[in-house]
């Protein structure tokens, strides 16, 4: 079977004529494209059919394959695309991850993925021809706008890299990607606003017992009450991390010391609502978790540190109700998220009398932000940073 030079030949073929109809439907069914007026100046791309016989191992033509393509040659670099730059693979990189499985006795799998870039999601306005051979006899002057990359296009192999990097991210045990903000995303697509505070509901009580998703869920718990596809995918990727990982949850040793640690962090305006900052701390009595908290700051100042100050101003019963007061927490000129503390001179005297002093305390010190346990309560953490607190 020979393939055909140009459209008019394909048609008059219905084994290619269904080949082309295949092609189009995995268009509609990854939701490539929708057909709209096409706008005044924009430069429309065009597209074009691209006809491949497919063989078996013995050099039998086994099926037709009709591909549609941009001419991605008529795009302008910094009107339809950014950039297209897109890492690939070495054959010495496949190479030495062969060695390293084959040294670990790993299991390894190849995988298809059928029509890859049709996946990959752009960020730019693009308009492309209709398929030539199948344009809308009702709306002949439509074009589609892409929502997702086609073949032939210069931002798609990016574009799929970007998709696929994202999608192996969610199964690296973390909760929310790394520097990953939720917005209010206004002009999304709605989702079950029931469904989602059921969601969100279950997350806060599972808080209980694993302090590591609480900053991914409390960020998410922010749009309870106008919910879009953005927020679930975010919940989502919760649930996620929770099925790879449990495992972990809070440990409480027996062998362990009762000495008061205390942890502290901040994120200064990293709310993308209302640009607050978010805070937490947590507390431990020896190696065991006592308390783990994380609020959403005032944004006034002279608020801003009246309301950290109350925060951190905590009741700590520790046998006969012994009582420390934890108070100026936070360097607010302090821009690198770093903590610092001090005694409180009368109540470390109050301390040193009282008769249950049989347990010593450690009390705030200067810490680096990255190396902090309350770190996960204010910011999103790389897959290393959630490896060194799960050890």
């Amino acid at each position: 079977m020979t393939e055909p030079k140009t459209i008019h030949s394909a048609l008059k073929d219905p084994d290619w004529v269904k080949a082309m109809q295949e092609e189009l439907a995995e268009f509609e069914r990854n939701q490539v494209w929708d057909l709209v007026p096409t706008p005044p100046d924009v430069t429309v791309v065009g597209s074009r059919w691209v006809f491949r016989n497919k063989t078996d191992d013995q050099g039998i033509v086994c099926r037709n394959k009709a591909r549609l393509v941009v001419k991605g040659y008529s795009q302008q670099e910094g009107i339809d695309y950014d950039e297209t730059y897109a890492p690939v693979a070495r054959l010495e990189a496949i190479r030495i991850f062969l060695a390293y499985a084959a040294h670990k006795n790993f299991k390894v799998y190849q995988m298809d993925v059928k029509c890859a870039f049709l996946h990959g999601e752009i960020d730019r306005d693009v308009y492309i021809q209709q398929p030539p051979g199948f344009e809308d006899p009702q709306f002949p002057n439509h074009s589609f706008k892409l929502q997702k990359a086609v073949y032939g296009l210069k931002q798609a192999p990016r574009a799929w890299y970007s998709t696929l990097s994202t999608f192996l991210e969610e199964s690296a045990k973390t909760p929310m990607a790394l520097g990953y903000k939720l917005d209010a995303d206004l002009n999304g697509k709605p989702v079950d606003q029931k469904k989602y505070r059921g969601m969100i509901g279950s997350l806060l009580y599972l808080t209980a017992s694993r302090p590591d998703i609480m900053f991914s869920t409390c960020v998410c718990a922010r749009y309870q009450a106008n919910p879009m596809e953005s927020h679930a995918i975010a919940v989502k990727r919760i649930f996620k991390y929770l099925k790879g990982t449990p495992s972990l949850g809070l440990w409480y040793p027996a062998n362990s010391d009762f000495q008061l640690n205390a942890f502290t962090d901040s994120d200064y305006g990293g709310c993308r609502l209302d640009r607050k900052s978010t805070s937490g701390s947590c507390q431990f009595l020896g190696g065991r978790l006592k308390s783990f908290i994380i609020w959403h700051n005032e944004s006034d100042k002279r608020r801003n540190d009246k309301v950290i100050s109350n925060k951190c101003c905590q009741q700590i019963t520790i046998g006969n109700h012994i009582r420390y007061l934890l108070h100026n927490v936070y360097s607010q000129k302090s821009r690198k998220d770093k903590v610092k503390g001090e005694h409180i001179t009368k109540e470390k005297e109050d301390l040193q009398q009282h008769p249950s002093r049989q347990t010593s305390l450690k009390i705030f010190q200067a810490t680096d932000s990255q190396n902090a346990l309350s770190n996960i309560a204010v910011k999103t953490k790389d897959l290393l940073g959630y490896c060194s607190l799960h050890n």
